[in-house]
This record gives structure tokens, sequence and C-alpha cells, in this order.
């Protein structure tokens, strides 16, 4: 039986995998699948992820493979019982899957993803798949996301305890620099929450948009920390960002 760090651990593996070629809907989660080129955010969270990780798929699930249809996941989740009660208002896990609607009108959600992180003003780190990335094309990304376009949240049937820490850090993709102008607004945003969380609340506001308040709010903690001054968010300051001790 599968746990949510083994969901997690799976969808990490997959970060920055993408359509080939751009535009094209074809991927590994489809052809894994079948049903390729489609869209494929349900593929990969729904029917890779899923089964990667080792959870059962359920009699009443699309196909044996899972769900490629994020409405046809959310209907088994619901016969299944594992939306978790509450809505957009949820108390949610790592782990959890989260259902989206982007057209308000439309009873037949969108787009899936899974819960990395829950964070205190209520929006959460997701990894999700069909969705665009640092390439600016639709690939497996992080994303920082609010509530109001969340249709249902959905705990799979794990075998352990659901984790409600954070996990390990997020992983900030080789060769990624952070710097003013950055066009990483979903890594900038996984950044700016951190720095709040540490105290550092001259950044503003959880926009995504690397300011040169942000450029002076690095250069002041990385000298506080003895790392290199510039400014720029690399792999020593976005390490340090979530594991130096605070104080």
């Amino acid at each position: 039986m599968a746990t949510a760090a083994d969901v997690l651990e799976v969808a990490r593996r997959e970060l920055g995998k993408h359509e080939t070629p751009p535009g094209s809907n074809l991927t590994k989660f489809g052809a894994a699948y079948g049903l390729n080129p489609a869209p494929w955010c349900a593929e990969f969270a729904c029917s890779y992820v899923w089964m990667g990780a080792g959870l059962a798929v359920p009699g009443n699930a699309q196909s044996p493979k899972g769900w490629a249809s994020v409405g046809l996941f959310l209907g088994s989740a619901k016969a299944n019982s594992w939306v978790v009660a509450g809505g957009k208002s949820a108390t949610i896990h790592p782990g959890d899957y989260v259902c989206y609607e982007w057209d308000a009108s439309n009873t037949w959600p969108d787009h899936v993803g899974i819960v990395v992180e829950p964070h205190a003003d209520g929006s959460m780190t997701t990894i999700e798949g069909n969705s665009p990335g640092l390439d600016r094309f639709d690939e497996v990304a992080y994303h920082v996301r609010p509530r109001d376009q969340v249709a249902a949240f959905v705990r799979p049937p794990y075998s352990g305890p659901t984790p409600i820490h954070r996990g390990p850090v997020p992983k900030l993709p080789n060769n990624v620099i952070l710097e003013i102008g950055s066009p990483h607004h979903d890594l900038v945003a996984i950044y700016q929450k951190q720095m709040l969380k540490r105290g550092w609340h001259g950044i503003g506001k959880v926009d995504g948009v690397f300011d040169k308040a942000l450029d002076e709010t690095t250069r002041k903690f990385q000298t506080r920390l003895g790392l290199e001054v510039d400014g720029q968010v690399g792999p020593e300051t976005w390490k340090a960002a979530f594991e130096a001790p605070i104080g």
C-alpha cells in the first residue's frame, strides 16, 4: 500500500517533463495510459503517479490504469468517499489531490494537481502536469495556487498517516537562478512564501515577481547567513531559505 510520501516522491521525479514537441499534448504519461495525444493533467496525476506510487485502482475507475479525465476521477472519489469535507475551506495535507474548475459556470472539473504544502494564508504549493512551467510550455511544474477555483480536494486511500508537516525542500531546477526580472514566477512565489515564514516581511505580498524589495531582502538574508551577497537565489540561498535555523 502507498503513502502520501510515495505519491509526492513519484511526482517530484517528473518535474520538468514536458510535451514533445511543445503544444502537442504528446507525453510519456499519455503513452503509458494509452491515450496520446490528449490533455494530460489527469494522465500524470491520476494514472502515472497514482499507479507509480502503488495506490490501488478501484473497480469504478475509468480504466484499470486509473483516470485520464478529471471529472471521472472526481466521480470515483465521491463514490469511494475520498473527497475531503469542507470544500474550498477543507483542512488539507501534503499528498491530497486538488481538482479545479477554471470556468465557474462549468460543473465539470478542468484540471488536477497534487498538494505539496498548504499555507497559512489558504493557498497551497502543488505539483501539476499539463501546466505552464519554466520552459513557458506545458510540463510538470510547481505552482502556488489560491483556493477560489477549487472544485474539491481528494484524499487517496493511503496506508499510512497523512503527513501534516512540510516534506523535503522543494527542488530548484538545475541552472535556474532567481533574480530581478526572473520569468520563473512559480518558483519566486514559493521563495517569497518561505521568506515571509522566516519573518522577512519587507518583501511585501506573494505575487511571483522578483522586484527590488525582494532583491534587497535577499541580500540582507545572505549577509546574515554568511553567503555570497549578490541578491540572486541560487542553490545555496534557496536551500538556506528552507533549512537554515530561524533566529
